[in-house]
């Protein structure tokens, strides 16, 4: 199984990506062993989690999400889509 998220979504960190903004993910994920496919909405819950290890051109974060059906996953920003915007 390949992570599409992370293969082709791994890009710059998008700084319109705040905590409490809904998302679409763009690309396949795998979490815990299971396939999310993409399509599915959620809510970002950390915004801008560092990584361990950070590959030359990638952004230094990724994305902590609840989907709808409370399964959370990490994401890059590139594999996350902008649906609504915090309102302040």
């Amino acid at each position: 199984m390949i992570d599409q998220a992370w293969e082709l979504g791994d890009l710059k960190t998008n700084t319109k990506i705040v905590k409490g903004i809904k998302v679409r993910l763009l690309f396949n994920t795998i979490t815990d062993g299971n396939q999310i496919a993409a399509g599915v909405d959620g809510v970002v819950v950390h915004a801008r989690t560092p990584k361990v290890y950070n590959k030359a051109g990638t952004s230094p974060y990724f994305a902590n999400v609840d989907l709808i059906d409370g399964t959370r996953i990490r994401v890059p920003h590139g594999a996350l889509k902008i649906l609504k915007e915090v309102e302040i």
